[in-house]
């Protein structure tokens, strides 16, 4: 204490009590704390630092922090009062300064050199209640584990980004090591700023809560330690705020957050990335997902390292969401094709089975009926129909995709597909959201029906794997599926992007929306290796028009068909039975003019 007097770290005034009774003793408890950076703590009360005070006795004492709002109001009270304490404006005391003699004589008492007991300074966590080792970092540091080697086009992919400024966007398939690839960049970028002194913070957006897991998972295994930030704001704001605080303090050389699309593009998340540090990361898994308005408004500018993956980064149908991303991430700067997934073995080889499909009679009058309007509104030459969101023409259009993603005669050819599979596991199902019952019976969604027959008539234990589960049932039924214990999972969309299951060998896709890249997700997730698996089967439902439909109709059908037939093609190119499945599809091609496809 004398050492601290005489080097001007602590100061002395002592407090009388001027009351009438002049009986009593200045007791109060009182503190307030300020580092440089003008964060505050004040406290009021204190426990007896004895042996019984410690041990024995029932203690509190009153913390508040000026980086809690709540908090705040009563900080700046006991500010105040101490400011007025120390100054001698508080009534019924009077405070003085230590006597000149007194404090010489303490000087006199003081040391020359620090003792040895005081402990060498080192930085503290940014708020108090947090335990740190000497030598560990708050929030982890990434290091890409010894068990991580990077295939050579994944080196490529990071080369090809820093050469463009540590911005652009990985195009690679699915599969083929997106997560890695970008957490190597990380965990590099975040050491060369090290060197420099330079503290990195990062965000990774992905769409679902379930990516945000699997980031978290990964991130953990490189040695981060990831906030997750979704759902109520509340469950993380004041933490993401610390971390990014403790980031620009420089208490930590690295933080992390992964949050949800959704959460993202909220307020709470645009405000806090306004405290981000220079050197800042966005990574953003499933890139194609940030082009709504929405998502565009809340990519953070001071962002100055970018990373889009995606696997089909070009929005369908999209060019200005396209564009938004591409002038926010930059150009895609690499690009991995299934192809060479394919070849390089870094994906399983698959067949190809087309499964062609013939409405019920009373689907294909009502399909004929519905082709009619759309041939009669296209008639018309109007070029807004086809750009009215909610028009009479995209009205027709969804009426028709949901009588062909519904067709009732995929329920029995599903049937005959699967049966020779029912006593096996690792398939999916992928169903239109439709439901069935044109004919008169009680509709019925196609996946309830689904389930009905593959439960009730093979004996499969299958469950549903929708939006109407819940998170936590999510989880159990993937690994219920990964333990064999479910032989298939049911799904409408829920399966498209970010589910991880390897161990996945056959799809039985029911229903394809127009968009290239749904069938590109679902092609990827039963493309991934998996020990054991020699190749994975793909079952491709497709419904094919009445061939004694209208013929006035013919150039309405054929530019309808020809986007099945490009999937189809696009399906039969790389499949190792290629040539047998394109043969399949021949008497098509020719029904429609189609030959070149």
């Amino acid at each position: 204490m004398t050492w601290l007097v005489a080097q001007n770290h602590l100061d002395f005034k002592i407090a009388n009590v001027t009351h009438s009774a002049n009986q009593g003793i200045y007791h109060e408890k009182i503190g307030l704390f300020r580092d440089d950076w003008r964060n505050e703590v004040a406290f009021s009360g204190s426990s007896n630092e004895s042996i019984s005070g410690i041990s024995l006795n029932f203690e509190s004492f009153n913390v508040f922090r000026s980086w809690v709002s709540k908090d705040i109001e009563r900080l700046q009270e006991h500010r105040e009062d101490f400011e007025d304490l120390w100054s001698d404006r508080t009534p019924g005391l009077e405070v003085i300064e230590l006597p000149e003699a007194v404090k010489k004589r303490l000087i006199e008492l003081a040391p020359d050199e620090l003792p040895r007991e005081i402990i060498p300074h080192r930085r503290l966590p940014p708020h108090p209640g947090t335990e740190v080792t000497i030598g560990d970092e708050l929030y982890g540091f990434p290091v890409r584990p010894s068990s991580v080697v990077l295939y050579e086009h994944q080196r490529e992919a990071l080369r090809a980004w820093i050469d463009a400024g540590s911005q652009g966007v990985l195009s690679m398939a699915t599969g083929t090591g997106k997560t890695l690839t970008a957490l190597s960049g990380m965990s590099a970028m975040a050491a060369a700023l090290r060197q420099a002194d330079r503290p990195l913070f990062v965000l990774i957006v992905a769409p679902y809560k379930i990516l945000v897991r699997q980031w978290a998972t990964q991130a953990g295994n490189f040695g981060a330690d990831s906030l997750l930030c979704y759902d109520s704001a509340s469950k993380w704001v004041e933490q993401l705020s610390e971390r990014l605080r403790a980031i620009r303090q420089g208490f930590a050389p690295f933080a992390l957050a992964i949050t949800t699309t959704a959460t993202f593009s909220g307020p709470w998340m645009k405000e806090a990335m306004q405290q981000a540090p220079k050197d800042f990361l966005v990574i953003a898994d499933e890139v194609h997902n940030l082009g709504s308005d929405t998502a565009l408004k809340a990519l953070p500018d001071n962002a100055s390292m970018r990373i889009g993956l995606s696997a089909t980064p070009d929005r369908h149908l999209d060019p200005q969401g396209t564009k938004g991303i591409k002038e926010y991430f930059g150009e895609t700067v690499f690009n991995f094709s299934l192809k060479n997934a394919l070849s390089g073995g870094f994906l399983s080889k698959y067949y190809y089975r087309p499964v062609l499909v013939n409405f019920t009679l009373e689907e294909a009058e009502k399909y004929v009926l519905v082709c009619r309007k759309i041939a009669r509104l296209l008639g018309t030459n109007d070029p807004t129909l086809e750009n009215l969101p909610n028009g009479p023409l995209k009205t027709l259009l969804f009426e028709r995709a949901r009588l062909i993603g519904g067709a009732q005669n995929k329920i029995s050819a599903l049937r005959t597909a699967i049966a020779p599979y029912r006593k096996d596991a690792n398939s999916l199902i992928y169903c239109s959201d439709a439901s069935l019952g044109i004919d008169g019976s009680a509709p019925q969604r196609q996946l309830d029906a689904v389930v009905r027959m593959l439960g009730g008539e093979l004996g499969m234990h299958v469950h549903s794997y929708t939006s109407d589960e819940d998170e936590s049932t999510r989880i159990t039924l993937e690994q219920r599926f990964k333990n064999r214990d479910l032989q298939a999972l049911v799904a409408i969309r829920c399966l498209d992007e970010g589910v991880d299951l390897p161990s996945v060998r056959r799809a039985f896709i029911l229903a394809s929306s127009t968009n290239p890249r749904q069938f590109i997700q679902r092609r990827g997730r039963v493309l991934r290796n998996a020990p054991g698996k020699e190749y994975a089967e793909i079952f491709d439902f497709a419904v094919v028009p009445p061939e004694d439909s209208d013929p006035s109709l013919f150039s309405l059908e054929r530019r309808l068909f020809k986007r099945e037939l490009q999937r189809m093609s696009e399906f039969a190119e790389h499949a190792m039975n290629g040539q047998q499945a394109f043969s399949s599809l021949l008497d098509l091609q020719k029904r429609y003019h189609l030959l070149d496809i």
